[in-house]
């Protein structure tokens, strides 16, 4: 039986299907058709096992055929509308030949991403001096996070008893992948880099998988994996990169992680900072009005202030989350979802609380969605509804789009822009609703830990790490089952679980 949330994206999804096929038709615009069918090629995937088994038959056979069409077939139906974005013309492109003509990212020209993430653009308009060819790159880092998620699956696969494995696990997750409308339609459609941050993060988490055991590994590709991902992305993959913090229990493992990642990203910068890098331009990032899938952006369309309040509760949720991975650690690691769990619950408390949200995130942490839906399979339909609505919400965040989304109403354009006004508002309630199951799910390990604290004790933990990361600590210790333990003592504070 589905969910009331479930329920109403359905038909909200229907009823915003029905409007766009009609806009559509009317306009011969059909670019936006295209993440509806595959999403109905998803919903087929997800409901019926002989059309699942067939897949998997065929699996690299399939998956290429769905790139094909998905990637390439939609590229080519793009360019044959010759659409570009201001982003495309005006940003990537200008950062990537300001490049090679010699200039230095926020010295010579203004950039809001990290400072080596113009010497990545360069590189394919290098190849081909076109805008377009910043698409096709991004569309190849695309192909290589498909990759990097059968390769998580299969680590994940690796670590779990075969009773628990799911069928297939691999195999799922890169399907739920590349059927998701959102991972080709942000990347093509609106010409945006998300997917490039999306595939730095796979790579430190798949780094930090991969030698989890072996403290000695671990701290040599971790840290520098760490610092690769922060200089050649922007900002929001701080997120990420707090969650893969948080994993790190054990307080000597930690301090040398934030000290050897540190240490990189300083040696990574210092030719800029001695050239007088100003990173004004990045920092205006956090000025913008409310905007995206939030509960503020409905406060501030109605010309209510939210002031502080999104800052103070993404700082709360986020200390909540370390509090409660650290001290409830063993929760998931019975599963072998750990890493993933947890970057999926970093980056989903910023969608929902965060004055900026827009949609393109979502392609950040997509891939780690895909395997943990893969992993609970009864989140298919959250999951299909929330990749579809994260697609019409990119197209609808565009002025004209909602205009003529208006003019289809029988009604005057008053009237019609407040029935559609009130129709994002209940979208928007609604992608903030599935977010919310998402997180229920993902925090349901670690709600002992979460009831029982006091706030004294989260204070005193919180001590206690500080201390523990300004001391040199001795030998790391060993948890109950051989992994890297925490030099924290939770016993003042919870019972001993057996």
């Amino acid at each position: 039986m589905r969910s009331p949330v479930e329920r109403l994206g359905y038909v909200l999804m229907g009823l915003f299907s029905i409007g766009v096929i009609y806009e559509s038709l009317s306009r011969s615009t059909f670019v936006i058709l295209v993440p509806i069918a595959v999403s109905l090629v998803l919903l087929l995937y997800m409901k019926r096992p002989a059309m699942r088994r067939l897949v998997h038959r065929r699996f690299v056979v399939v998956w290429i055929i769905i790139l094909l069409a998905t990637r390439f077939g939609f590229f080519a139906m793009y360019l044959g509308y010759g659409r570009v974005t201001w982003d495309l013309t005006d940003v990537f492109y200008l950062q990537g030949r300001s490049v090679l003509e010699g200039k230095m990212p926020n010295i010579g020209f203004p950039t809001h991403y990290n400072q080596y993430f113009p010497f990545l653009l360069a590189i394919p308009v290098a190849l081909a001096n076109n805008p377009y060819s910043i698409v096709a790159f991004f569309m190849a880092f695309d192909i290589m996070v498909g990759l990097g998620v059968w390769s998580l699956a299969s680590k994940i696969a690796e670590n779990l008893p075969p009773s628990s494995i799911p069928e297939d696990l691999p195999k799922t997750s890169v399907m739920l992948y590349i059927l998701c409308p959102a991972s080709f339609y942000v990347t093509i459609y609106w010409n945006q880099q998300e997917v490039v941050t999306a595939f730095l993060l796979l790579l430190v988490v798949y780094a930090y998988l991969a030698w989890e055991r072996r403290p000695d590994r671990l701290l040599v590709a971790v840290p520098l994996v760490m610092a690769g991902a922060f200089v050649l992305s922007y900002l929001l993959v701080c997120i990420g990169l707090f969650a893969v913090l948080t994993l790190f229990y054990d307080a000597e493992l930690k301090r040398k992680l934030i000290v050897r990642s540190g240490a990189a990203i300083l040696a990574l910068y210092m030719p800029f900072l001695l050239l007088g890098v100003d990173f004004k331009p990045v920092l205006e990032e956090f000025g913008y009005g409310a905007i995206g899938n939030n509960p503020f952006a409905i406060l501030e369309t109605f010309s209510l202030s939210a002031g502080p309040l999104p800052y103070v509760l993404l700082v709360v949720a986020f200390a909540l989350v370390y509090f409660a991975v650290t001290i409830g650690r063993r929760g998931y690691e019975s599963s072998g979802l750990t890493a993933i769990s947890i970057v999926l619950l970093a980056y989903l408390l910023f969608m929902t609380l965060s004055r900026k949200s827009v949609s393109f995130y979502v392609l950040v942490f997509l891939p780690f969605l895909a395997v943990f839906v893969a992993a609970n399979q009864k989140l298919g339909d959250l999951y299909l509804i929330y990749g579809l609505a994260n697609s019409f919400a990119s197209h609808f965040g565009d002025r004209p789009n909602i205009n003529a989304l208006a003019r289809l109403l029988p009604v005057e354009p008053d009237a019609a822009m407040a029935i559609v006004l009130a129709f994002m508002v209940a979208f928007i309630l609604m992608v903030v609703a599935i977010q919310l199951a998402f997180i229920r799910e993902l925090i349901r390990p670690y709600r002992s830990a979460l009831f029982r604290l006091r706030l004294s004790g989260v204070l005193r933990f919180y001590a206690d790490q500080l201390r523990s990361l300004f001391r040199r600590c001795g030998t790391p210790a060993r948890s109950e089952d051989g992994k890297n333990g925490s030099a924290f003592d939770s016993q003042w504070l919870f019972r001993k679980r057996n």
